[in-house]
């Protein structure tokens, strides 16, 4: 069973458009009060500072006599001129910067909380001045930012396995309890291998993984577990979602007594065609590739999809062919060794 870490996912679930649009938000009235201000005569004596030295390095030919001091230097001599209004811009995209980034950190964390902390910040006095006083703050804090970030992620893939557990679950199931060194449980549950668990951890390689990791709040119910998305899990690593379409095995027929066939009917809950060529279904969890399901292999959106013993079981006794016995029997269906 894998335990997955800790660790932010690659890509937030909160659309990118909504985090532009909310960056724009926060960083628009930013300029503007920074526009209006230097419309009205009052100019940062830091960047007067700063364009007098452009200026002047520009009319000698000589970039060097600007120096270290303005890591933001390669941005503006790429403009046409160096003003005012062009340094309140490169203030405001690395504050819009900032802003998409936290945002993308309250979807990860589920909660709005540092992205409030951030306007309470940002629509004051001191918003105005990193875009209209300061636009090197703007860019520091920007740039600590993304090295925050980036060593957060690092750190996440360093963390280490500290102990194998040694013992051996029983496969039919039984009660599992993690504990503080104190002894008081942390999470405390009893695990089955029949449905509504998840069936294929039982025999087939796959670890059982919570559905939500960071915020697991039902162990009990069956329902909150899923299979991990490979064979073995991902041990010390958060576990990826598998992306598979929810297709169900909605009926099966066995059937031993002719004209009638073992029958699997497989059906669609979702509103587009899903192709299952390339899927499996098997009776056995240790050859989990006896049928594959040849191309074309589309089932319609809310449709069905059949198959009986002419397509798995077409030549009876010999290879992988397979069938159900009556009084009972397994049923795998799998995505190229992906549970379903």
């Amino acid at each position: 069973m894998a335990s997955p870490a800790m660790a932010p996912p690659a890509e937030p679930a909160a659309p990118r458009w909504v985090r532009a649009l909310l960056a724009l938000a926060v960083v628009v009235p930013l300029i503007v009060a920074g526009v209006l201000l230097m419309h009205g005569g009052w100019r940062s004596d830091i960047h007067g500072a700063f364009l007098s030295r452009v200026r002047f390095a520009e009319n000698r030919g000589q970039l060097q006599l600007l120096g270290f001091e303005y890591p933001p230097l390669p941005f503006l001599l790429l403009l046409p001129w160096p003003a005012d209004l062009w340094i309140i811009i490169l203030a405001g995209a690395a504050l819009f910067g900032l802003a998409w980034m936290v945002l993308a950190d309250c979807t990860w964390q589920r909660s709005i909380v540092p992205f409030v902390l951030l306007l309470s910040v940002l629509w004051t006095p001191i918003g105005v001045h990193l875009v209209a006083g300061d636009f090197n703050e703007a860019i520091g804090l920007f740039a600590l930012y993304v090295g925050w970030r980036h060593y957060r992620r690092w750190w996440a893939t360093r963390q280490t396995i500290h102990g194998l557990y040694t013992g051996k679950l029983d496969n039919q199931g039984e009660p599992l309890v993690l504990a503080h060194p104190s002894g008081s449980p942390v999470l405390e549950f009893s695990y089955a291998t029949v449905a509504p668990w998840p069936v294929t951890p039982d025999g087939f390689g796959f670890s059982l993984v919570p559905t939500e990791p960071n915020g697991h709040a039902g162990p009990v119910n069956p329902r909150h577990w899923r299979a991990s998305a490979v064979p073995g899990g991902s041990p010390g690593a958060d576990d990826p979602d598998p992306g598979l379409a929810p297709i169900v095995i909605n009926e099966l027929l066995s059937a031993e007594a002719p004209p009638l066939s073992d029958t699997i009917e497989l059906f669609n809950p979702t509103a587009a065609d899903v192709n299952l060529a390339g899927w499996f279904l098997t009776d056995d969890p240790a050859l989990p590739k006896k049928f594959r399901i040849p191309d074309p292999g589309m089932i319609p959106a809310h449709g069905f999809r059949l198959f009986n013993e002419a397509d798995f079981n077409s030549t009876p006794g010999s290879g992988l062919n397979f069938a159900f016995r009556s009084h009972g029997d397994i049923v795998g269906f799998l995505d190229a060794l992906k549970p379903k």
